[in-house]
């Protein structure tokens, strides 16, 4: 069932990371452009705000519908933080 909230999680990241290059462009296409730039970019700033909007609505609901799962993972990823910086602080620890 990890699998699961795995996969899950993988597709929030892309759908943040497909906003995020939406985002990217969008903005690269607001510095090349001048013609009826405030008309065009405020309809859609608009539009990237309720996108935002949504996509943080889904992500909130994903993280109550498996909340669980969510804490599981957060606690995982403290332990591996943890275990990563211990093992930093070994490494330079021998060095010294």
């Amino acid at each position: 069932t990890v699998n699961m909230g795995q996969k899950s999680e993988g597709q929030a990241e892309q759908l943040f990371k497909k906003f995020g290059q939406k985002l990217d462009s969008f903005i690269a296409e607001m510095k090349d452009s001048s013609e009826n730039m405030s008309e065009e970019f405020e309809s859609r700033f608009e539009e990237l705000k309720k996108n935002f909007a949504h996509l943080e609505d889904e992500a909130k609901d994903f993280k109550a519908n498996n909340k669980d799962k969510w804490d599981a993972v957060q606690d995982e990823l403290n332990q591996a933080g943890q275990s990563l910086k211990q093992a930093f602080k070994n490494a330079f620890a021998k060095n010294n």
